[in-house]
């Protein structure tokens, strides 16, 4: 499904002390090897700073590597132009960051919608899979409520019917959990496990190894170089 090879990511930083014109490289990534099969469950761990979201926003197809090659679903991505990018990740993949940001000027199935409603018009069908999703989420009867009514939790349920409006294949998660209590937590993470079992591929950054635990493979990341994998 995915297949990572030699991936690597600088960033310009700051100017050096000694000549403010001059910029020091910053090597989030330095040469990933990685490979997803379908429908696989992948939590990615490591500490701050150790390139987990960078490595999470390459697969996403929101940044592309500095060096190496990045396979989506047979198809070489990268060096792909902007446009067909936005395209892929409209159809192929599903994000769920840390902060739902929902639009509070709208309601929760027009937050559903959101994707929709940014590409082109919003058909009968896609308003009934908004509804179909929210039920799935336990939101049934909530569709027509502001956002900003709902709790933590219930937004990131929303959020997660919104990923998941366009029937992606990929669901990319950015510590689904932080700021959670642990059984709102626990409650998230099964609706990521059913995703898995309906055949979904989720990759989940997150930093709680007790979220970990729900993924089928843990993939361990220090200093942009992966270090080791662990199989539940």
């Amino acid at each position: 499904m995915i297949d990572l090879c030699g991936v690597t990511k600088t960033y310009d930083g700051p100017g050096l002390q000694e000549n403010r014109d001059r910029k020091q490289k910053i090597h989030a990534l330095g040469g990933i090897d990685l490979h997803i099969p379908r429908g696989e469950f992948v939590a990615i761990m490591g500490p701050s700073g150790s390139g987990k979201s960078t490595l999470l926003s390459i697969l996403g197809l929101l940044s592309q590597p500095t060096a190496g090659t990045m396979v989506l679903d047979g198809l070489d991505v990268t060096g792909l132009r902007e446009r067909e990018r936005t395209r892929l990740r409209a159809e192929q993949i599903g994000f769920v960051f840390q902060f739902p940001s929902l639009v509070n000027t709208l309601n929760v199935r027009e937050n559903v919608l959101l994707p929709k409603m940014l590409t082109g018009s919003v058909t009968k069908s896609d308003r009934a899979r908004a509804d179909s999703l929210l039920a799935d989420m336990g939101l049934a009867g909530r569709e027509e409520e502001r956002s900003f009514k709902l709790s933590g939790g219930e937004q990131r349920r929303v959020a997660l019917a919104r990923a998941l409006i366009s029937d992606p294949a990929v669901v990319l998660a950015d510590e689904p959990t932080g700021a959670l209590d642990e059984a709102t937590a626990g409650e998230l993470m099964g609706l990521l496990g059913r995703l898995h079992a309906a055949g979904k591929t989720v990759v989940m950054v997150t930093h709680d190894r007790a979220m970990a635990q729900y993924a089928t493979r843990t993939v361990k990341i220090k200093s942009g170089v992966i270090g080791s994998c662990s199989m539940d």
